[in-house]
């Protein structure tokens, strides 16, 4: 909370795909704290795209050189390094992790306090669905 009627929300997920189920966490999450604080509407003042992007690094694998083959003349030969006992580590590697995430600013209403009009949230509606079904995706439905 960041006054009696103004808090900031916020949703986030574990893969891309997850993208509309963090909207739909924040704006539940967003009628949940508007009904517990005995509002009923909500408008969303400000929503920042909070996806994280992370890059994750990963050694290389060592592998042990453990043959040679002699040519004819006596020179030895085989994967590099060429000498048998040496190791080869193949490059480290990088894994690009993204994490989507949403934060909404929303300032809260108690009835007759604001219109019902494009904008404006009904929390107790939200509420009354199914936690598993869509939320829409337009104010005041």
């Amino acid at each position: 909370m960041l006054s009696e009627d103004t808090a900031l929300v916020y949703a986030t997920g574990a893969n891309p795909s997850q993208r509309s189920k963090v909207l739909g966490a924040a704006l539940r999450q967003a009628a949940e704290l508007t009904s517990a604080r005995g509002y009923r509407y909500f408008v969303i003042l400000t929503a920042d795209d909070t996806t994280r992007t992370m890059t994750i690094t990963g050694p290389g694998d060592t592998f042990p050189n453990e043959t040679s083959h002699q040519r004819t003349f006596g020179a030895t030969y085989g994967n590099a390094p060429e000498r048998p006992g040496n190791t080869y580590t193949t490059p480290n590697t990088q894994t690009e992790r993204v994490r989507p995430g949403l934060d909404l600013l929303i300032r809260m209403y108690r009835t007759g306090e604001i219109a019902e009009s494009d904008g404006v949230w009904d929390a107790e509606a939200m509420l009354a669905r199914p936690a598993s079904a869509d939320l829409p995706m337009t104010a005041h439905q």
